[in-house]
């Protein structure tokens, strides 16, 4: 082998490596970087949306005796994360006008209705207060976020 092919299969490595690492960094902008605020937000809607509705009926199980404690409070810890996990993203979001910033304010309320809520049943589970009544807190936080869901904030 010649000095001088040892010098090309280096270079082939090196522009290789630098190519992938360049098509790496514009998968990654592409799938996190470019999604406006507003899908973040209505994202976070339906996540949010979805966890309360898990909890509702984890709960509604739960009191018509069709399933076991431990089944309730792993789905509701598990719809708490989901909801923690939604609002986190929309806090870490910036806003890109004054609408989206009433609607991030909106979506956090919303929200923190749900995890509220969730931890009132994760409470009752634990033998604090009764399971029945979280009931109306979950739908109150199901029916916020179903309003956003729908609206989209107006925006």
């Amino acid at each position: 082998m010649t000095r001088g092919g040892r010098g090309c299969r280096r270079a082939r490595v090196r522009d290789r490596a630098a190519l992938t690492a360049g098509v790496v960094a514009v998968a990654a902008s592409v799938l996190t970087g470019c999604t406006s605020p507003g899908a973040q937000f209505d994202q976070a809607v339906g996540q949010g949306f979805a966890a309360v509705e898990t909890a509702r009926l984890a709960v509604a199980l739960e009191l018509d005796d069709r399933t076991f404690p431990t089944v309730t409070g792993t789905a509701l810890e598990d719809a708490r994360r989901e909801l923690v996990d939604a609002s986190t993203t929309v806090a870490e979001t910036d806003a890109a006008s004054a609408s989206d910033a009433a609607f991030r304010a909106d979506v956090i309320d919303a929200l923190a209705l749900g995890v509220d809520a969730v931890n009132e049943a994760l409470d009752a589970m634990a033998g604090i207060g009764s399971l029945a009544a979280a009931e109306p807190a979950l739908e109150q936080a199901a029916d916020a976020l179903d309003d956003l869901g729908a609206t989209g904030g107006d925006r």
